[in-house]
């Protein structure tokens, strides 16, 4: 699954959001990575997203980072990227990313859409995708390249 916070800073006892986009349906666990590890489960949505207000009172100031997985159907995915986040005396909103290639436009039509779609799951627990399917680049096209997909998903 993908993650971000709302916030690159927040301040002790206040709330950050963390939330993204998996597989529909599907159980996403979701780490915050402190001295002290905190495990929280949250149900993905009809389209894939998930939420969690996570109160930081029980953090120490500092650094801290988070991370999320996902599973559906006895398939369970790699904790996926790591987003980090200070615990201090402010909230500090998160930038927006930029821009770039569309991830998941596996047929360079600047969409992400059933055509992409369809060329990814063809190559689906398959030897040796082209790079163009295999998402994130694993070698296997797999629940996660589906996610990544998911989040991407222009229609």
């Amino acid at each position: 699954p993908t993650i971000a916070t709302d916030k690159s800073e927040v301040r002790r006892g206040d709330n950050l959001v963390i939330f993204g986009q998996s597989v529909p349906l599907s159980e996403v666990t979701i780490n915050v990575n402190s001295e002290e590890e905190f495990f929280m489960k949250r149900v993905a949505d009809s389209a894939g997203a998930y939420l969690l207000n996570f109160d930081t009172s029980i953090l120490k100031m500092g650094d801290h980072q988070t991370k999320s997985k996902s599973a559906l159907n006895g398939e369970i995915t790699a904790f996926g990227k790591v987003v980090g986040f200070v615990v201090g005396n402010k909230n500090v909103l998160a930038g927006v990313p930029k821009k770039g290639p569309l991830r998941g436009d596996v047929n360079g039509d600047n969409k992400v859409n059933l055509i992409d779609f369809s060329i990814v799951a063809y190559w689906y627990k398959r030897a040796n995708p082209p790079s163009s399917a295999d998402l994130n680049g694993d070698g296997k096209v797999d629940l996660v390249d589906f996610s990544i997909m998911a989040f991407n998903w222009t229609g």
